[in-house]
């Protein structure tokens, strides 16, 4: 890590801080020791603004003391871990109010690029915890992650996009599973 002071502001390329974000931010007068600061992240999907199912609200923890947390180095998704457990019990965890945008995928085509990568990123993973793909991971879980979506986070208050990004993230699931049973099932 390049960074010259212990706090850490972490975003993606593809994100920009709102101004409503700045100003609450900015209304902290001291950065609280063993707390993880969390924003809160609004996709932007072919071109259209996310406010529900399961990618709205979409909290992350992205503000941190390097010596409390660091970047764990998972596949997929990776996230903040903490570094000294005995830390663990006395770490908090505090919302700042105000989105981070998250220009994402402008196509379900690039939407679709990334579910190939993630699922089998996540397939590898898997295999290395020596997960296996039963028939229910395979078939119930897409589906149940389609219903959940979709109708449980209100998924239908996006409209078509919301439609097509609950089927998408159900297909994930299922590649992801369908790919794990074909890790298990190569002959060594």
């Amino acid at each position: 890590l390049q960074a010259k002071y212990n706090w850490i502001l972490s975003l993606d390329a593809d994100e920009i801080l709102s101004e409503e974000f700045v100003a609450n931010f900015n209304k902290i007068e001291n950065l609280e020791a063993n707390t993880i600061y969390r924003i809160c992240r609004l996709n932007n999907y072919c071109g259209k603004w996310i406010k529900h199912g399961r990618w709205y609200p979409e909290w992350r923890n992205r503000i941190y003391d390097r010596n409390l947390a660091q970047w764990n180095s998972d596949l997929v998704h990776e996230d903040l871990e903490l570094k000294n457990t005995k830390k663990n019990s006395s770490t908090t965890f505090v919302k700042i109010n105000g989105d981070v945008f998250h220009y994402s995928m402008k196509s379900k085509e690039e939407h679709l690029e990334k579910i190939e990568k993630y699922a089998s990123l996540s397939a590898q993973k898997l295999k290395q915890k020596d997960k296996k793909a039963s028939f229910v991971k395979r078939y119930l879980s897409p589906a149940s992650k389609f219903i959940i979506d979709y109708f449980f986070r209100a998924g239908f208050l996006d409209g078509k996009l919301g439609f097509q990004i609950a089927k998408l993230n159900a297909y994930e699931t299922f590649l992801k599973y369908k790919k794990l049973h074909k890790l298990n099932t190569i002959v060594k």
